[in-house]
């Protein structure tokens, strides 16, 4: 992931992938205001595992939206255990509007 430090709690996050047979692939850019900053590689590399096992079908540009999305929601909790759902993500994903994190 490309962390982008733009205060000691603002930071931009954008991950990229490169898959053999699927090609390569950018997540959108992320603005998140930092609660904790434990975790989110934790969380990043749990959301892109999640997508290869239950979705291998889909795109790279959703698994790693989908990964990069997680990677920055952890950072909106405290602590380092990622409770949020699939869906809780799935919902984050379609809330943003390039203003950053909504919960």
């Amino acid at each position: 992931m490309k962390r982008t430090t733009e205060s000691n709690t603002k930071h931009t996050l954008q991950a990229s992938i490169i898959d053999k047979q699927k090609g390569e692939a950018d997540s959108p850019l992320f603005s998140v205001t930092i609660q904790d900053r434990i975790g989110g590689g934790d969380a990043y590399a749990a959301g892109l595992l999640y997508q290869f096992l239950h979705y291998p079908a889909e795109s790279l540009e959703h698994q790693i939206q989908f990964a990069a999305a997680a990677g920055v929601l952890a950072h909106s909790i405290d602590g380092d255990a990622f409770v949020l759902e699939k869906e809780d993500v799935d919902a984050f994903i379609q809330s943003q509007d390039g203003s950053g994190v909504v919960r």
